[in-house]
């Protein structure tokens, strides 16, 4: 996939954003340069860990470059956005009707979630729940978290429609039965900027408040069932502890080369979470300090940092706060260098690079930028709207 968008990108580059241009190389030379830095005392974990971050965070790049290049613009980036919960949702449906057409839990681990682990070599996250349900947690549950706050900054207000707010209800239904505590939280607070951008949507919100207040006072015993286990079970309480020696182990490791770090693929013996991949811990931001070092650390943190002070100085509130949540989540789980973050790289860039075509300005290429904008958004207002993006 990557090199099939590598290809299309090289050939189209006659039109390339200096925007992205800069971001490409700058993100590319960085992690290439810590992955050879770290190819000496981790080999394969050093090209595997680069991979993984040059096809989710490179190929989001690329892919928001096609989309502009044909001219699809935001229109574009929301659809494949939509498509992918849309699959994830269907997904997960199959996932729930085979284990209840189980036996029961035993038999759907070894049966249904042995095969889907061996045919697509990934796997889900479960547990049995009370009420006969499960839990069915995959990576891309993120991207469904913050589907609400991505419609919000593609669309223009009063453009939302019938089928956003529908898939809005699917992606509440994905976050509750992977049942992530930050996924949860991340979602409400997109629901929130949603919800404050539909301005012709008061029948759905009417709708969606007699809704919950419905589950509240039908099904109360049960939501405080599902609370306790997600927020104060003992398992839950595990999960935390793990996390606590893992933060531990990884500010040791960092110590013991705190300037220049291990690089791309490193690993402490003393925590290890995946004999696969060694590298990956939930706790991501934390772990990149001993894999970049300070100098490397501070690279990062000054690249994201301009990011988001250059997003809100163009007052794209929405976009910054689509960025912040989406780096907060790598504070409890891997996503950064995940090929399932690839659409929200690609929002993020072809936001900040082609947006607006504030790369090419006025004359004949701002000319043919802001045609193609016209001819994808057919708004009658579009400058109007596009502060609020």
């Amino acid at each position: 996939m990557l090199l099939l968008v590598l290809g299309y990108f090289v050939l189209s580059a006659k039109r390339l954003s200096a925007t992205l241009l800069t971001h490409l190389l700058g993100v590319g030379g960085f992690l290439l340069i810590y992955a050879i830095y770290g190819l000496a005392d981790f080999r394969a974990y050093a090209i595997g860990e680069l991979v993984l971050a040059l096809g989710a965070i490179v190929l989001g790049m690329l892919i928001a470059h096609v989309v502009y290049r044909r001219g699809l613009g935001t229109l574009g980036i929301l659809n494949m956005y939509q498509l992918s919960v849309l699959a994830l949702g269907i997904l997960k449906l199959i996932i729930l009707l085979f284990y209840l057409a189980s036996p029961g839990y035993e038999a759907f681990m070894e049966g249904f979630a042995t095969t889907y682990q061996s045919i697509t070599g990934a796997s889900f996250l479960t547990m049995p729940l009370p009420h006969g349900l499960i839990r069915i947690y995959m990576q891309n549950d993120l991207i469904a978290a913050m589907l609400p706050l991505a419609i919000a900054a593609l669309r223009p207000r009063g453009a939302i429609t019938s089928y956003d707010r529908i898939l809005v209800l699917l992606a509440l239904w994905i976050v509750v039965i992977g049942f992530s505590r930050y996924n949860m939280a991340c979602f409400a607070v997109c629901l929130l900027a949603f919800l404050w951008v539909d301005k012709k949507g008061q029948l759905f919100k009417l709708m969606l408040g007699l809704l919950a207040l419905a589950f509240v006072v039908l099904f109360f015993k049960e939501l405080w069932q599902f609370v306790e286990i997600r927020f104060f079970s003992a398992q839950n309480a595990s999960s935390d502890e793990i996390r606590v020696e893992q933060a531990s182990a990884l500010m040791e490791y960092f110590a013991r080369a705190p300037i220049f770090g291990h690089g791309l693929g490193a690993y402490t013996e003393d925590m290890i979470r995946s004999p696969v991949a060694p590298f990956s811990y939930e706790q991501q931001i934390l772990s990149l300090l001993p894999k970049f070092g300070m100098l490397g650390f501070a690279v990062f943190a000054c690249y994201v940092s301009y990011l988001i002070l250059r997003l809100a100085f163009r007052r794209r509130y929405l976009v910054t706060l689509y960025l912040g949540l989406f780096l907060a989540s790598s504070l409890f789980n891997p996503y950064l260098f995940s090929s399932n973050m690839v659409v929200a790289y690609a929002l993020i860039y072809y936001l900040y690079c082609y947006d607006g075509c504030h790369d090419y300005g006025h004359g004949a290429r701002g000319d043919r930028c802001n045609a193609a904008q016209r001819h994808v958004k057919k708004s009658t207002e579009p400058a109007k709207h596009a502060r609020f993006a």
